[in-house]
């Protein structure tokens, strides 16, 4: 199994590269010999990368332990969607996944057949089997998945319960397949900038596969959000550690690709960003996985060092610097049909959506690096915590938020103030109405207050011109669905932006609640006794345990209660998969929180520890805010993004005229007024009373 496991991956390489060799030789010899051809070498090669796939998929079903990776990633004691996902869960496997991924979307952009006649495919295509033969070379080189070795022990060392997570069996590949698919613009940018074709062309097709990119990762960011929520036991959502930056960064300068491209469409300008853009966040795609690939930051949720620094800094060097010496010299050619006319225009909120996604880009880029380049300089490794990225980062995207209202209700070009006066004031004065009234609710907090006004307008904002919008014409309120539905299917880019911009804002108002208004405590309760924390009352019922194979879980009963009105019982857990510590050498406790959630709070218990011959418990307790809104907002991306994405419906070309076999065809009939009467064309009549009025008229002159 995995000498034919290797054979593939090796047989993968030299046909991708040979894919290579022949999509430059037809460019620089002009031939076309249809024997060979890009689309041939890019379905052998993916067809290879895929049996290689299948081949180690079915290792890891059948415990062929005689493979290290499957292993080190599996156990006898795992489910099959858990050995399914073992495919991606370790260091080989993840970098076959993202070769497979991008073989897979190589080929689909290679038969897709309006692009057939795109003239920047011959030369999109070399570069995207570039990057398929170095993933494939380090795939063959230093991470090998099919390499054999003698077991320390039967059953496979299986993968950390923690993982054992529906989160994570969606995260890593979500994560991968949108690394994988900004591939696909930034050649075809490549390829503009090659073929000098750097009008709006290249546009509508990067543009799906950005966006398509764009959805995959941003779901499986919030995904992994979720899964450190409800699975690590600390609270959180977000650490702001290096693996969870290297996913986000290449995420935002994504969103801004996509805005800035509507610009180009539109109005054939910020051609330097469109560039600009995607090359940075392909490159950043490959930098976040060299971060993980070493031991340059030594986080604890990385591979740790395996050897392909030399690898990933020689294909990041070839990423950027030929782009870049392009882009330099067809500088010119991509000078701007159209200037920002007004600051209070659609333009000026396009362009400082972009200056502010690349600056957000950049403090977290800086603030993830700054330990390697401290100790560089000084020896020293100093750690950037929390509270930096949280502090800088925090009013620039509530900066964007509130471009996100702006841009959706103000006009192109110019707008007067008059005009943008009466466009905002509706949103403005229902901000303001609900700002009082968090207020005096006890909302004195003046972050989360600005916070929560920005959120609002935005929302206001969206609100008010899509009912604009809908309403338009003088509609009644009984025709509002229909034309709702109407102007959805009619323009899903629009309104299905409309609707993410309605996303972030529900995120946003979960962020903030959860941030700034989150409250813990750790308590010990003997059986039976009661405490209060917040309005609840905790009762400490028991502690059990059950056992389920080699898992032992002590499991402690909370009995909650509100005002005096019983809300159900919460257990919170602890539990150690024995098999797996057996193997590690270690004892090691995994946290089962409990949550109890409403659309104001969560409530969130942890067992921390527990004394059974006293009969006392620790407990952490944690109120939560509003994070119920960040989910509920994930799931309104999802709508949004798969609207944006859906495509539209296209129109039937007009059916062309039927000649008839042996006959001459009539001319085109055009009846063209003529300017005075003829024999052929008889006067107008005229009506007797005009007869009238017209003799009147010549009477009195």
């Amino acid at each position: 199994m995995a000498v034919i496991g290797f054979a593939t991956l090796f047989l993968a390489l030299f046909v991708s590269a040979f894919s290579v060799l022949v999509s430059f030789s037809r460019l620089f010899s002009g031939s076309r010999d249809r024997m060979i051809t890009p689309v041939t070498t890019v379905a052998v090669a993916c067809g290879l990368v895929s049996l290689s796939v299948l081949v180690l998929l079915i290792a890891l079903l059948s415990h062929d332990f005689g493979i290290e990776y499957v292993w080190s990633n599996s156990s006898t004691d795992m489910s099959v969607p858990y050995l399914v996902s073992a495919l991606w869960a370790g260091n080989e496997g993840s970098l076959l996944f993202w070769a497979w991924i991008l073989s897979i979307m190589a080929l689909v952009f290679v038969l897709q057949k309006k692009n057939r006649q795109n003239p920047l495919l011959p030369y999109a295509t070399p570069v995207l089997m570039v990057t398929v033969t170095f993933f494939l070379l380090l795939l063959v080189s230093v991470a090998n998945p099919f390499t054999g070795f003698e077991p320390p022990f039967p059953g496979g060392a299986g993968i950390n319960p923690l993982l054992e997570n529906p989160g994570m069996v969606f995260h890593p590949p979500l994560l991968l397949a949108g690394y994988a698919g900004f591939t696909v613009p930034f050649a075809l940018a490549i390829a503009a900038l090659i073929t000098r074709k750097l009008d709006e062309s290249w546009l509508p097709l990067a543009r799906r596969w950005a966006l398509f990119a764009w959805l995959l990762l941003g779901l499986g960011n919030l995904l992994g959000a979720w899964w450190a929520y409800v699975e690590l036991g600390w609270g959180g959502y977000w650490a702001w550690d290096p693996v969870e930056n290297s996913s986000l960064m290449p995420w935002l300068l994504a969103t801004a690709f996509l805005h800035s491209m509507l610009m180009q469409k539109r109005r054939s300008s910020f051609k330097h960003w469109n560039i600009v853009l995607i090359i940075l966040t392909f490159n950043l795609t490959i930098f976040g996985t060299f971060l993980t690939r070493t031991d340059l930051l030594n986080t604890v949720h990385g591979f740790g060092d395996t050897g392909m620094g030399p690898f990933f800094i020689t294909f990041l060097l070839g990423t950027v610097l030929i782009p870049l010496g392009l882009l330099s010299s067809r500088w010119k050619l991509l000078k701007d049909k159209a200037d920002i006319e007004s600051l209070v225009s659609r333009e000026s909120t396009f362009l400082l959506n972009n200056v502010l996604f690349t600056v957000i880009t950049l403090v977290i880029l800086l603030g993830t690096m700054f330990p390697a380049i401290l100790e560089l300089i000084s020896g020293e490794r100093i750690g950037v915590n929390e509270a930096f990225f949280n502090t800088v980062n925090g009013p620039l995207l509530l900066g964007v938020v509130l471009l996100a209202g702006l841009c959706t209700v103000i006009g192109w070009r110019q707008t007067t103030t008059k005009e943008a006066g009466k466009r905002f004031l509706l949103p403005l004065v229902l901000t303001v109405i609900l700002g009082g009234v968090l207020y005096i609710a006890g909302v004195t907090n003046w972050a989360a207050l600005l916070g929560y006004m920005v959120s609002a307008f935005a929302l206001f904002a969206i609100i008010s011109q899509w009912l604009s919008e809908v309403g338009a014409g003088g509609r009644k309120l009984a025709e509002y669905p229909s034309a709702f539905w109407r102007l959805l299917t009619a323009n899903r880019t629009r309104y299905g932006a409309y609707i993410v911009h309605f996303s972030v804002v529900m995120m946003t108002v979960g962020i903030i609640g959860s941030s700034l208004f989150d409250v813990s405590t750790d308590v010990t309760l003997a059986k039976g006794e009661s405490t209060e924390f917040e309005g609840y009352e905790f009762t400490y019922d028991q502690i059990g345990h059950t056992e389920d194979g080699d898992r032992l879980s002590i499991n402690a009963t909370v009995n909650v209660t509100k005002a005096g009105q019983p809300l159900g019982t919460l257990v919170p857990s602890k539990f150690i998969d024995e098999s797996f510590n057996t193997k590690m050498g270690k004892t090691q406790f995994i946290t089962e929180v409990a949550i109890r959630t409403t659309f104001a709070e969560d409530l969130y218990l942890v067992l921390s520890n527990w004394d059974i011959d006293a009969g006392t418990a620790d407990f952490q307790v944690k109120v939560n805010p509003l994070v119920v809104w960040i989910w509920i907002g994930s799931g309104f991306f999802l709508l949004g993004g798969l609207i944006a994405f859906w495509p539209a419906r296209e129109l039937p070309p007009p059916a062309p005229a039927q000649a008839t076999a042996g006959k001459k065809q009539p001319a085109k009939q055009v009846a063209v007024p003529p300017t005075r009467p003829t024999a052929a064309q008889p006067a107008r009549r005229v009506s007797p009373s005009a007869s009238r009025k017209k003799k009147a008229r010549r009477g009195k002159r």
